[in-house]
């Protein structure tokens, strides 16, 4: 079995998956790197199982990742005429989205600190680090109890 297909096997692993998450939030989630490196999708993991830890309308989905997939997908004509872009506005976005995943974490037994603003943001994250995160984060996740 090749290392894709492990990674492909992994995503399996956990129902429902970032990706199926994160399209219901338009945010892509191609890979476990870069994709995570400005905290959205973890914001909207959290979001996804439990709104009340962690409310949409805290997570910043403002971010320069999310300027790069948009540049992507618009013409650069249209870009350089209409969306100026504020990489300092992107950064504290993106350093607010650990900020709020720092908190919650608190609250969630058995998920290890191992993810940090420094590691992530402008960089492309360990990919070992992410994929041990995100499952320790799930698996808090659906074991954390609904509010009655």
């Amino acid at each position: 079995m090749g290392f894709k297909r492990e990674i492909i096997w992994f995503y399996d692993l956990i129902p429902p998956s970032p990706q199926i998450v994160c399209s219901y939030y338009d945010v892509p989630v191609d890979n476990f790197t870069v994709s995570f490196s400005d905290g959205r999708v973890l914001c909207l993991l959290v979001h996804h199982y439990h709104p009340e830890l962690l409310p949409l309308s805290r997570v910043r989905l403002q971010t320069s990742l999310a300027h790069q997939e948009l540049e992507l997908n618009t013409s650069r004509d249209y870009l350089s005429n209409s969306i100026l872009v504020d990489s300092e506005l992107y950064r504290d976005n993106e350093k607010e989205n650990f900020r709020l995943l720092a908190e919650v974490m608190k609250g969630l037994a058995g998920v290890p600190a191992m993810i940090f603003a420094g590691d992530m943001i402008g960089t492309v994250p360990d990919e070992k680090v992410v994929i041990t995160f995100v499952a320790y984060l799930c698996s808090a996740l659906v074991e954390v109890p609904a509010p009655s």
